[in-house]
């Protein structure tokens, strides 16, 4: 059985990493309104029994993004004009 499920990544000192059911799929980044904190939303296979970690990065327009080439673009979430954060997921372990 699929359901989506919402994770939360830290803004603030560095990558994140989320343990997900293998076949996770990204649905979306976003935000419920506190600036502090950035969500994924991921539908998952609650059956599946193995999972895997998946790591993610958050960075600031303007921020410098460590490694660019072991980060893929999976979002940006706007909370106001002077406050965007962009959302990456690492490609490579």
């Amino acid at each position: 059985m699929k359901q989506v499920y919402k994770y939360d990544l830290a803004i603030e000192g560095g990558p994140s990493d989320i343990m997900m059911p293998r076949g996770a799929a990204i649905l979306h980044v976003g935000h419920q309104g506190d600036p502090e904190v950035v969500h994924i939303w991921a539908m998952v296979d609650v059956s599946e029994p193995t999972t895997i970690l998946k790591t993610f990065y958050v960075v600031g327009t303007g921020q410098d993004i460590p490694e660019p080439s072991r980060w893929q673009h999976i979002g940006t979430v706007v909370f106001a004009v002077d406050l965007v954060w962009h959302v990456f997921q690492e490609t490579i372990r």
